[in-house]
């Protein structure tokens, strides 16, 4: 999974985000299965969470791939879905 945030974060606030994405990992649905993200901040390419990184792992869905291919390619980089 890579997610990119548009937003610079606040330290504490990536300390946070860590944290919970570590809870999920390892509790719940979650505990038994293998997971690779990187989390960058856009505004300073810094990598703000990463786990299992280098891994290579197929994707869940490879509608996934194309799917978030044509968003990147074709919606503003600002862009949000409004729900």
């Amino acid at each position: 999974m890579l997610l990119a945030l548009g937003a610079t974060l606040h330290a504490q606030s990536i300390r946070s985000l860590a944290n919970s994405i570590d809870k999920e990992l390892t509790s719940g649905i979650y505990a038994h299965t293998l997971a690779g993200i990187e989390i960058l901040d856009l505004a300073t390419g810094k990598t703000i969470y990463s786990k299992n990184e280098d891994l290579l792992l197929r994707p869940a869905s490879t509608a996934k791939l194309v799917t978030s291919a044509a968003a990147l390619l074709s919606l503003p980089q600002n862009f949000s879905f409004v729900t």
